[in-house]
């Protein structure tokens, strides 16, 4: 890691509102397009499938990612981006998405990172499709409301 010729394939499921650049300080969060759930326990395949098996179709992730370590991310692709007031607000969508959808009791070893709108993924370059479409937008609308009230009441 850190030699010049080395290249990585990293994502974001948060765009800032300067597209072509990172999210961060300078460049505050603008459009949440999906949320990726970082689990840091190796975990059977089997078990992760299970787990999104028993969720309603509308609320399963469209990926299983394998990460560069072996352990699991869980991958959600939004019908429509969700637009958003800044770092704070992004945050909070996050969060509440997290809470709807139970990701910190989900599997074992849920990153808080997940929740953070700056955090970048590296590919683990293994993935596995699980929902054929992208989270309908009516799943999305009622977190992203109350996301908007939670942060407006902070």
């Amino acid at each position: 890691m850190g030699r010049p010729s080395m290249e990585w394939n990293v994502y974001t499921p948060v765009i800032g509102q300067d597209p072509g650049r990172r999210v961060g300080t300078d460049n505050p969060p603008a459009l949440v397009r999906g949320v990726a759930a970082d689990y840091d326990v190796r975990t059977p395949r089997e078990v992760v499938r299970a787990w999104v098996a028993q969720m309603p179709e509308a609320l399963r992730p469209q990926w299983i990612e394998t990460s560069l370590s072996h352990k699991v991310r869980l991958v959600w692709v939004f019908e429509r981006e969700i637009p958003v007031s800044g770092s704070s607000h992004a945050e909070e969508f996050m969060a509440q998405f997290a809470k709807r959808l139970k990701l910190s009791t989900a599997l074992p070893g849920y990153d808080d990172a997940s929740e953070k709108p700056t955090q970048m993924w590296t590919n683990g370059g293994e993935w596995e499709a699980c929902a054929p479409q992208p989270m309908p937008w009516s799943a999305l609308l009622s977190i992203a409301v109350e996301a908007g009230s939670e942060t407006r009441n902070n």
